[in-house]
């Protein structure tokens, strides 16, 4: 479809985007003005400024510069309520000390990302006068909508949408929505991320999340797992039980995403709550994703798996998590794979590396000597990192490697897909260790 596309800072593309979208990436300050952009049916880079009328777009706010740093763990993110004497009510409104944030922190997820999303919920026992306390605080509009993202979340009976700046659910800066359930004795607030550097299956995703909640509360124990629908997404849910405060509470973690946008909803019920299952999903279910990113993102995979058939679906959508756009074009998925795999090599156990050198030399057999040549160069080049290759370069060796793997029998390709696959994994760690 037309529309603009965006080259950002590594160097990576990402497009076609409409024009909203560019002004909602421009006023959180994941693009500037000087970022190139490609008009639609033009040939020519130019940067935002030139390309568009940007002078009414909302200025970028600092806070949401990608580059950023990291705060420190158990620092940002979180600001904990004030300490109140055991009993006391909430800012004179009321309600137990119980309400305010129970000391929320910082999730953490990764030391490498700050700000990966997370959803916090605190089980509290509510006293009879608390849901017309949380009346007080609803917001006005009872829907969150972010248009750009395609996500939506419409409460389902019984929840509240509650204003940042209430004092009963604590909530870090940057959650886009809080809410409460004051008949379950349940809070809520929602975060996202786009930093793209989360896990690249969705298992993975789940598992960060865990090991940061007990990272936060070392009496988080989950025990089981199962799939649970979000919109038109599919998520992950897993169940267990939570130590607060001296108390033990039902704890349930749903995480889904749109392709590199992540979630995650963590939610804390009072113990032998038997419904804090349905009520998860009952609130899972008032969120509708077009899920156009995750599409686009699969398109992206599918693309540079079918032009670079050595690559596997992870593989491929690994190399794009760690760019810029979150996706690539096949052949800079190609040459990213080729530096990847020349850096995890020596991951190869003897007999992978001896059965890699095999494949390698039947693969090189099938290319014309004039060919083969150019390639060798190429990736010798790429392993030395001595050269910038142009994209269509990187798409003439892609073609090359493309002819000779598709003249190897399925079975061997098969196996060069798997030790390729543990070499660029490899080597994509041992390349983020070194930067």
């Amino acid at each position: 479809m037309p529309g603009y596309k965006v080259r950002l800072g590594d160097g990576s593309q990402i497009g076609p985007l409409e024009r909203e979208m560019l002004r909602s990436w421009y006023g959180q300050g994941l693009i500037t003005a000087e970022s190139p952009v490609l008009r639609p049916g033009s040939a020519r880079w130019a940067p935002l400024g030139e390309a568009m009328d940007i002078r009414d777009w909302e200025a970028p706010a600092p806070a949401a510069s990608s580059r950023r740093r990291s705060p420190p763990a158990g620092a940002a993110g979180f600001e904990p309520a004030p300490a109140r004497p055991s009993g006391t009510r909430a800012r004179g409104r009321g309600l137990p000390a119980s309400w305010i944030g129970a000391s929320p922190r910082t999730l953490a997820l990764s030391a490498a990302v700050a700000g990966i999303l997370a959803v916090a919920f605190w089980a509290v026992a509510l006293r009879d006068d608390g849901a017309a306390e949380f009346r007080q605080w609803a917001a006005v509009e009872q829907r969150y909508a972010d248009a750009p993202l395609g996500v939506a979340l419409e409460p389902p009976r019984g929840w509240l949408l509650l204003r940042k700046d209430n004092p009963l659910v604590a909530a870090p800066p940057a959650a886009v929505a809080v809410l409460a359930h004051p008949g379950r004795g349940a809070g809520a607030y929602l975060l996202m991320d786009r930093s793209h550097r989360r896990a690249a299956s969705l298992e993975g995703h789940l598992d960060a999340v865990l090991a940061d909640r007990r990272s936060v509360d070392p009496g988080s124990r989950h025990t089981e797992r199962s799939d649970v629908g979000v919109g038109s997404l599919q998520g992950r849910l897993s169940t267990g039980e939570a130590l607060s405060g001296g108390e033990s509470r039902r704890e349930l973690v749903a995480v889904w995403r749109d392709g590199w946008t992540h979630f995650a909803l963590v939610a804390w019920f009072p113990a032998g709550r038997s419904s804090a299952a349905r009520d998860v999903k009952r609130l899972l279910a008032g969120f509708s994703t077009t899920g156009v990113f995750a599409a686009r993102l699969e398109q992206a995979v599918d693309r540079a798996v079918q032009e670079a058939p050595h690559l596997t679906p992870d593989t491929a959508r690994t190399l794009m998590g760690l760019s810029e756009a979150g996706a690539l074009d096949p052949e800079e998925t190609f040459r990213r794979a080729c530096v990847s795999a020349a850096a995890g090599l020596s991951s190869l156990g003897r007999a992978e590396l001896d059965e890699m050198t095999r494949l390698t030399s039947a693969l090189y057999s099938t290319v014309p000597a004039r060919d083969r040549s150019r390639l060798a160069a190429y990736l010798e080049g790429l392993r030395a990192g001595r050269r910038v290759t142009p994209p269509e370069e990187n798409r003439e060796m892609c073609r090359i490697m493309k002819q000779a793997v598709l003249k190897l029998p399925e079975s061997r390709r098969s196996r060069l897909r798997t030790l390729y696959e543990k070499s660029v994994l490899s080597g994509v760690a041992a390349l983020r260790g070194a930067s």
